[in-house]
């Protein structure tokens, strides 16, 4: 199984001297691996310690569970939180100018689970490799009439459970999963429906996930994949924030 970590800075971060505010990481396990994303809040001026340690300590407690069972992922994404926030303290990082949205998945074939607290997204390839089919596992939890990378429940806040969207799923013909922060969402998503109180998002832009994941099966490492994005003048103009990506494919 392959597995691809990529953060892109928006345009002219690096020019300003400034850093990627979101963080992804990919930890590999005999039987499979655990992927994390997590998207700073550009107004928090640490957001992107708070993003790299969120990725890091959380992923770390959920590669030790036996199984993709709700209850066992609650428990250590529970677990990981709080060791978050005892690094925060650590660090004298307020959760104010740290915060972040946060999504994973622990990929188990045929299991998985997969979660989110705030604008991030999770989907996943199915079928045959050379024609496979995409669909969103967790879309990025947006409102009707709310802009893009308007949050408004994070990690750290008391209420972040309210937000959490935890699902279990068992698919044998899964080949691919990408967990990606909401700067991907103009690019990978397609268009939005609103139903009611709901946004629904339709599905996912294929060819771009086939693009990445072609990358990642050929064991390309995520700072080449990152390289190729940045210089990518029309993607990162269209996206105009950073980006944070991890994917798995098998």
């Amino acid at each position: 199984m392959n597995g691809a970590a990529i953060t892109v800075p928006k345009r002219g971060r690096r020019e300003q001297g400034e850093v990627c505010q979101d963080a992804a990481v990919v930890v590999h396990r005999r039987n499979g691996v655990v992927l994390a994303v997590a998207d700073g809040v550009s107004t928090a001026p640490r957001s992107e310690l708070g993003a790299v340690s969120a990725t890091r300590l959380i992923a770390d407690r959920l590669a030790d569970v036996p199984s993709t069972d709700p209850d066992v992922v609650d428990r250590a994404l529970r677990h990981g939180r709080d060791a978050w926030l005892a690094h925060l303290r650590d660090e004298q990082a307020p959760l104010s100018a740290s915060k972040v949205t946060f999504a994973f998945a622990v990929v188990l074939p045929p299991s998985f689970a997969v979660g989110a607290v705030g604008d991030c997204f999770v989907a996943a390839s199915r079928g045959a490799i050379q024609a496979p089919s995409w669909h969103l596992l967790v879309n990025t939890g947006r409102v009707p009439g709310a802009f893009r990378n308007e949050v408004h429940v994070t990690l750290g806040d008391p209420e972040w459970r309210s937000e959490l969207r935890l699902f279990e799923v068992l698919d044998p013909t899964i080949n691919a999963v990408a967990v990606s922060s909401d700067g991907l969402e103009p690019v990978a998503v397609r268009e939005d429906v609103v139903r009611g109180t709901t946004v629904e998002q339709v599905g996912v832009v294929e060819s771009f996930a086939d693009w990445l994941v072609d990358r990642v099966r050929k064991d390309q490492p995520g700072p080449a994949i990152a390289d190729e994005l940045e210089s990518w003048d029309e993607l990162m103009i269209e996206t105009g924030d950073d980006l944070g990506i991890a994917l798995a494919a098998w």
